[in-house]
């Protein structure tokens, strides 16, 4: 589970998360994401190329996607719908936006605090 990577680390001290532990668990996001992205774009290219190709049926196309949107559902950017042109930073706050109410609080706060913490410097 996700939740090891602390202890993998070596670190057993729940409360506190050290600069080797962040990299370490930069390291996992890292490859967890990158394998994701590789298994989606492959099983989503597998079955559209089929179906282009007339190797599929309209049903067995339709069974495929579903299964892919049972395996994986909703994209990592929360189904946003998102264009070459739009920055980073148009993208994030979309996102943000799209999330639960106590969830956005939550972000806004801790981005309120980095802001005061930089502010201090």
């Amino acid at each position: 589970m996700k939740e090891n990577w602390k202890k993998e680390a070596g670190n057993d001290n729940p409360g506190s998360l050290t600069p080797q532990d962040m990299v370490h668990w930069l390291e996992g996001e890292i490859r967890d994401i990158s394998k994701e992205a590789e298994l989606r774009i492959q099983e989503a290219t597998d079955f559209v190329t089929a179906y282009a190709m007339g190797k599929l049926s309209e049903k067995q196309m339709n069974l495929r996607r579903s299964i892919y949107l049972s395996r994986w559902g909703e994209t990592n950017l929360g189904g946003l719908f998102t264009t070459n042109k739009m920055s980073n930073e148009e993208i994030l706050r979309r996102l943000d936006k799209s999330l639960p109410k106590a969830i956005q609080e939550s972000i806004k706060m801790d981005l309120a605090e980095l802001e005061k913490g930089t502010r201090q410097r």
